[in-house]
């Protein structure tokens, strides 16, 4: 058997036959280093991650780069393993690119695990994360799409139960306010505008809320927080 032969023996195990980051089936690409098997979109991810972490190849177009090492790299860590390893206390609330198609999901959640590595076990993280505490107030500034499609800037404040948005930080009126047990958080796939890159939208039964943070830290830091306030009030 030749050297792909075998490596393409083994993305086809069980443990191997969805993508170790957002579980589409059948993935034909590898991070030779990581030991895992991923989709062409994930491995596209891994790529900007840089080589001295991911070193990304495919198994349909690389066939003569494999040798032993790398393939016994391939049968001992795996996808289940690489999983339990790197996703050992991921949150509940964190939004995966299982949820999404947006790159910048997908590359949030990729840096997280394998940059930031957020989510291995370590001595204060024996368990996986359990929701002890309501959200803490969170504020802000994001722009807020109106009925009529006019982008405004508003002062948010996530607090208890509500997610109040006003005009300026100084009213003490709301412009409005949503309950953030009947929220749901998506990504689109690309932004509306362009210049709006990161843009996420709070929806409820009747009613869709594009807003768009300044930064790619603030608008996941606002997610989590708003879906972490909404497990917690969910399991309360």
């Amino acid at each position: 058997m030749t050297d792909i032969a075998k490596v393409k023996e083994i993305a086809k195990l069980p443990q191997n036959s969805i993508c170790a980051d957002c579980s589409a089936k059948d993935p034909d690409w590898a991070s030779i280093n990581l030991g895992i098997f991923l989709c062409i979109d994930c491995a596209g991810a891994h790529r900007k991650l840089g080589v001295h972490l991911s070193k990304v190849r495919s198994l349909q177009l690389d066939t003569t780069c494999w040798d032993p090492d790398q393939i016994k790299i391939m049968e001992d860590v795996g996808n289940v393993r690489s999983r339990e390893m790197y996703e050992h206390s991921a949150p509940s609330y964190y939004m995966r690119s299982s949820e999404s198609k947006s790159s910048l999901v997908r590359e949030n959640w990729i840096r997280a695990k394998y940059v930031d590595k957020e989510f291995l076990k370590t001595e204060d993280k024996e368990t996986p994360f359990s929701l002890k505490m309501p959200e803490r107030i969170k504020q802000g500034w994001l722009e807020k799409q109106n009925s009529h499609g006019k982008w405004q800037k508003r002062f948010f404040t996530l607090m208890g139960r509500f997610l109040f948005y006003f005009k300026a930080v100084s009213d003490s009126q709301s412009r409005g306010k949503v309950d953030v047990t009947k929220i749901t958080i998506t990504v689109p796939e690309s932004p509306q505008l362009k210049e709006k890159k990161f843009e996420f939208h709070i929806e409820t039964g009747d009613r869709n809320y594009p807003v768009v943070a300044p930064t790619l830290e603030d608008m996941f830091n606002w997610i989590h927080a708003i879906r972490r306030a909404t497990l917690f009030l969910f399991k309360s």
